[in-house]
């Protein structure tokens, strides 16, 4: 930490405190839910990042201190001046179309959505240094997926000499599978885009996440909900700061994708239900971690088989059995067409990552201790805001005898519970985030001013973390 670097990025912060603080007071403070969100908020941010700034100093730099209460390194930095531009654009569209998309059609409104979440996540991911910041996981060579593409002169020569060439691919991208560096391929090959400019492509191509996710819950939800709780999604820390510099952001839009379409083979067809399982095969080839969300589709499976009439289950379970074909269909034609195998390279996947990561549940302690750094920080990602709207309202919250509203929560449970994560997993867990809309929406019952104040809340967080840490995913 440079007291030459941490003093305007000090100074910085102290203003924008300010700035918003007056900004708040004038939209938000005659309402005492939002006033009440904001003096919480602001206490219990800043008390997480005096912990940081505190076990940094006391423990040193190390695995398990940059890890603890959320990961990120104290390493207060401010030179981005020029990319306060977005933000301050985002915002001002943000409540300039905010009064008027509740009678827009569902593309336009998701248009809106989009544009916004891309002016600010990258307006975020350039504060501490300019382009530099938005770029630096991709020019890390070594590590990340960007330094395979040299590797890959067709996608079918390369799917077929995957597991061969493993030994020869950037660390982080031994333990996975090859669609992160196909995608960067495919973005290269259609845009001869440098570095900078693939990390400008994968935001603008992640942020159509919204897309699929309104399509989902509009099955679940009212319009007015989802015109209502949509915009705070779009500002939640752990979708803001890993946006532009993780490619597990992509996981958000293609996890959401193969299961809207696949919801709506299940409730329409069995031609959209094949093609929702043909699409959760593919996204497989992003991250092995998609077998664990295969359970997010038995679950609503589960749950559209429980409500629907007796005659038509039959009729469901043949839908499903297609959504299976389409899976498997996928899996047997891409080894049989190119030689990549899903098996094949999930095993040697697995033995790299054991050869690199110690497991979690090497010991009682461990476990414990890796249990409470990934449960604070999925929650603490998720919002400090968002968290303080369940607790408050967590007996509303878990009332219903429906699993609907406390799924997500058991399912991030079970997720720590079987002790496979170590730090740092709040990007690989971005898609977990939309699962939580219905409990904000039912614990609360957010009236439009109350989401823009709690989406208020979340761009101070996000603000405040990006600059007083480094998080380099």
């Amino acid at each position: 930490m440079k007291i030459s670097l941490a003093i305007p990025a000090i100074l910085f912060l102290v203003l924008f405190v300010l700035v918003f603080l007056y900004l708040y007071r004038k939209y938000f403070w005659y309402d005492a839910i939002s006033r009440s969100l904001f003096w919480s908020t602001f206490l219990l941010v800043a008390l997480i990042g005096v912990a940081k700034v505190a076990i940094f100093f006391l423990y040193g730099a190390g695995y398990l201190p940059d890890r603890t209460l959320f990961y990120g390194l104290p390493s207060p930095k401010f030179s981005g001046v020029l990319w306060l531009l977005p933000i301050a654009l985002s915002l001002f569209v943000f409540g300039k179309w905010s009064r008027e998309w509740t009678e827009w059609s569902p593309r336009r409104f998701l248009g809106a959505l989009w544009l916004i979440f891309v002016l600010f996540s990258l307006g975020v991911a350039g504060l501490r240094e300019g382009s530099t910041s938005i770029q630096d996981p991709f020019t890390r060579t070594k590590w990340e997926y960007a330094g395979a593409l040299a590797l890959v002169k067709s996608p079918s020569q390369f799917l077929a000499e995957y597991t061969q060439i493993q030994s020869q691919l950037p660390q982080h991208a031994q333990t996975h599978p090859p669609g992160y560096i196909l995608i960067l391929y495919f973005l290269q090959k259609i845009f001869h885009a440098n570095l900078f400019g693939l990390a400008i492509l994968v935001v603008l191509l992640g942020g159509l996440f919204v897309f699929p996710v309104y399509y989902f819950w509009r099955y679940f939800l009212s319009e007015d909900s989802l015109r209502t709780v949509m915009p705070v999604l779009i500002f939640v820390p752990s979708v803001v700061l890993f946006s532009a510099t993780s490619m597990d952001f992509l996981m958000l839009l293609f996890f959401w994708l193969a299961l809207a379409v696949s919801l709506a083979g299940w409730k329409k067809g069995g031609t959209l239900a094949f093609l929702g399982g043909t699409l959760a095969s593919a996204a497989l080839l992003l991250n092995f971690l998609f077998l664990f969300f295969g359970l997010v589709f038995c679950f609503f499976f589960g749950r559209l088989w429980y409500d629907a009439p007796p005659a038509k289950r039959n009729q469901l379970i043949l839908r499903g059995v297609a959504s299976l074909a389409g899976f498997l269909g996928f899996a047997v034609l891409l080894q049989w067409g190119t030689g990549y195998s899903f098996i094949e390279n999930f095993h040697l996947a697995n033995a790299v990552h054991h050869g690199v990561v110690n497991a979690g549940a090497s010991s009682a302690l461990a476990y414990l201790s890796f249990a409470f750094i990934n449960l604070f920080a999925f929650f603490s990602y998720l919002g400090v805001p968002t968290v303080l709207v369940f607790i408050k309202n967590a007996r509303s919250l878990f009332m219903p005898r429906d699993l609907f509203v406390p799924f997500p929560f058991l399912f991030v449970a079970f997720l720590v519970a079987t002790g496979l994560f170590q730090g740092e997993i709040e990007r690989l867990w971005l898609f977990i985030v939309p699962l939580f809309i219905p409990p904000i929406f039912r614990s609360l019952s957010l009236s439009h001013l109350s989401s823009f104040a709690l989406a208020a809340l979340l761009v101070f967080q996000s603000i405040v973390i990006q600059i007083l840490f480094y998080t380099y995913w």
